[in-house]
């Protein structure tokens, strides 16, 4: 199984964004989640570099989805404590899994948008009773079913395998 990791902190200027490295890197490098995690954090802390003024992994690193969720935040919560203002999205993915992020931090109040999507749970098609993967149609905004055309819509899909959490922090 493999997993992947892409991170991307928009700052307002370069001066910033390698400040907010800075952060990112201290922070991967000093928490310490699970023994088996720190090669994970330390791997990924090199993946990061500043390209104009962002915050960028190289998507060559990966650090598992269970302590990524424990991690990112902290990582975002110690640059907004900086002050400077920032928006953003990550991305996990592995060979059986989804998540991703967006978040925003306004000089007050730090949102993460966290979306997770499991395979496993995508739902069987009820005409047909196929395990077989839904499709999207972006003509017709829905989910159809490869082997009988049966759809869903977005929502019934996403309901079925994903769950969305927004965590909050005011500074």
């Amino acid at each position: 199984m493999y997993w992947n990791n892409e991170l991307t902190i928009t700052m307002n200027n370069k001066k910033a964004a390698t400040a907010a490295m800075a952060v990112a890197k201290n922070v991967l490098t000093t928490t310490s989640i699970e023994e088996y995690c720190e090669g994970e954090f330390a791997g990924f802390a090199d993946s990061l570099l500043v390209k104009k003024n962002e915050v960028r992994s190289t998507g060559l690193a990966g650090v598992w989805s269970d302590t990524y969720e424990l991690v990112l935040p902290e990582i975002l919560k110690a640059i907004a404590a900086q002050g400077n203002e920032f928006c953003g999205r990550s991305f996990w993915d592995s060979t059986y899994d989804t998540e991703w992020w967006k978040f925003s931090f306004d000089g007050k109040e730090l949102i993460i948008n966290n979306t997770f999507h499991r395979i496993d749970d995508e739902p069987v098609c009820q005409e047909c009773d196929e395990e077989a993967t839904y499709w999207y149609d972006e003509e017709e905004d829905c989910y159809v079913c490869p082997e009988c055309g049966h759809t869903i819509t977005v929502e019934e899909f996403e309901a079925a395998c994903e769950t969305t959490k927004v965590q909050k922090f005011t500074f």
